[in-house]
């Protein structure tokens, strides 16, 4: 099945993404994973899952930071393929809290809330 088009950030069901809902070993703490040849994940695990961590979607984004299960949750850091970069809080894979958005040459476009990945007028 192809995942063009699935937002795997989001958890998106039939994406190639394998749920990570199966039980870890205790003696994992760090891990590399490829899922294929454009999706990897590197970094902390524990029984329920992705902790912290990096994962990369080859051409699109990085994500750097907290996970819940195999989705970003918590604080971290947004690479886009266009240079944008988001600093801040996610919540089931969306930008949504107190976050920055810094355009490709590293100024600052945005310092605010968000919600459900969209900017607030509180910013």
């Amino acid at each position: 099945s192809s995942a063009k088009g699935k937002d795997f950030r989001k958890g998106d069901e039939d994406a190639s993404f394998p749920r990570l809902s199966a039980k870890w070993p205790e003696s994992w703490r760090n891990l590399s994973i490829d899922y294929s040849s454009d999706i990897s994940f590197s970094g902390g695990v524990d029984a329920s899952g992705m902790k912290n961590g990096t994962l990369t979607k080859q051409g699109e984004y990085e994500y750097t930071g907290e996970f819940a299960g195999a989705i970003p949750h918590g604080t971290g850091k947004e690479n886009e393929f266009d240079g944008t970069v988001y600093e801040g809080e996610f919540i089931k894979g969306e930008r949504h809290g107190r976050g920055k958005l810094y355009g490709s040459d590293g100024t600052l476009l945005y310092d605010g809330d968000w919600a459900n990945g969209m900017m607030t007028a509180n910013g």
